[in-house]
């Protein structure tokens, strides 16, 4: 008996955290997994430019810049397409169109044809995100979608850690090969959507002829939840920005520095697994305000960090408010969105997200001074805590928002 009550146990978690899921909704998840395990050529994109293409710091950043205005084009832009033509067409060509264009990104030899691809990269390649998102709140029964989503966000983190480390070692036998393999993930995934996924658009969507965005913008617990999104991803993103550069006025190198940040990676593939269940006790609006105080308190603590406890320890506290957001906010806003509308509330939350991204390096290393990192950390930290008020002042409100969600769509809106 003491055999089997444990392999039980385990079998029930198991269920809670994986099962009664749809098999389109597993295969869009393989297809993340696979997709994000050949990520290759974003994370070491200036480090290509830079050293086999020979452009400077300032050139290779403004590749990048130019990358990232294409991924929040692409959020509204996909968010309208996934609605208008269909989450499975959206999300294939996305994916296909991809890998063409990752080609002629690692042939391009001028500036402005690295330029004019790497944000074609970002439009294209980012398109397919609202998509995907929208054909998960399709699939997923309204009780189930943020736990669907927690799903997606462990699978992307989980590939895309494990394409971090394989890529440092693979770029030694040329970037070329990078370039290749990411081509032939995404053209992977786009040919499983097509062969696996069927196009799960509802009738809702294909009827709807009045106006959208405007919807959107009059829904104001919507609204309010990407205002504060967009703030706390502004927090967040200093990581990969400011968090290089303190390090190194503190003497700790890039390699350092490469060891800490992958502590985000590891503590998401490790504890989210474990967290998933607690996560779905608990209201959307609480867990989202905890998540943004784990953020305030990791800017505090980088904020005063001098050596690699205490960068190790800021790191975790973000990646735990990391966990907890990026496994709710995606899911709440599947829940939220209208049925006709699914694509555009997922741009939307997109263009909270990419906008928040952008901002956060760019403010963040203006802040810093050549002798002190504390400001742009003080004043993410001053951000997430009024994230934090914010959230928790409008739980009453999205829990009425949440409730008339379930009932038009028949379902018991859970914790």
């Amino acid at each position: 008996m003491s055999a089997v009550a444990p392999s039980s146990r385990l079998r029930a978690a198991a269920r809670r955290r994986v099962g009664g899921l749809p098999r389109p909704f597993w295969w869009l998840w393989t297809g993340t997994l696979v997709n994000r395990l050949g990520t290759f050529v974003e994370p070491f994109l200036v480090l290509y430019l830079t050293a086999e293409r020979g452009l400077s710091v300032g050139a290779a950043g403004a590749v990048l810049g130019v990358y990232g205005a294409g991924t929040i084009i692409a959020q509204p832009l996909g968010g309208s397409l996934a609605d208008r033509v269909g989450r499975r067409t959206v999300l294939a060509g996305s994916l296909i169109l991809s890998a063409l264009v990752l080609g002629g990104l690692g042939a391009a030899r001028d500036v402005w044809l690295i330029g004019t691809l790497a944000f074609l990269l970002g439009v294209i390649g980012d398109c397919g995100r609202p998509a995907v998102q929208a054909a998960v709140s399709d699939l997923v029964p309204f009780e189930d979608r943020r736990r669907a989503a927690g799903l997606q966000f462990w699978a992307v983190n989980l590939g895309f850690s494990a394409a971090a480390v394989a890529g440092g070692a693979l770029a030694s036998a040329g970037y070329g090969l990078l370039f290749a393999l990411d081509a032939l993930t995404c053209l992977a995934y786009g040919l499983m959507v097509l062969r696996a996924v069927p196009e799960t658009r509802p009738q809702a969507a294909r009827d709807h002829r009045g106006p959208g965005w405007r919807v959107i913008a009059a829904d104001r617990p919507v609204m309010a939840l990407l205002a504060i999104n967009l703030v706390a991803a502004y927090g967040f993103f200093q990581l990969f920005g400011v968090l290089p550069l303190s390090m190194d006025q503190d003497g700790l190198g890039p390699a350092v520095y490469g060891a800490v940040i992958a502590l985000n990676g590891i503590a998401i593939v490790v504890i989210h697994p474990l967290a998933s269940t607690l996560l779905l006790r608990h209201d959307p609006c609480d867990v989202l305000a905890a998540s943004w105080g784990f953020m305030a308190l990791g800017a505090l603590v980088l904020a005063f960090a001098d050596a690699v406890p205490g960068y190790a320890l800021g790191v975790l506290l973000f990646t735990l408010g990391e966990i907890g957001s990026a496994s709710t906010g995606p899911g709440l806003i599947g829940e939220l969105a209208p049925a006709a509308l699914r694509g555009r509330y997922n741009g939307a939350y997109g263009v909270s997200f990419t906008v928040g991204a952008a901002l956060g390096p760019v403010v963040g290393t203006q802040l810093l001074g050549p002798d002190d990192s504390v400001a742009p950390w003080l004043t993410a930290a001053v951000l997430s805590a009024g994230c934090v008020a914010a959230q928790l002042a409008m739980r009453r409100t999205m829990g009425r928002r949440r409730a008339l969600a379930a009932a038009l769509e028949g379902a018991p809106a859970t914790a």
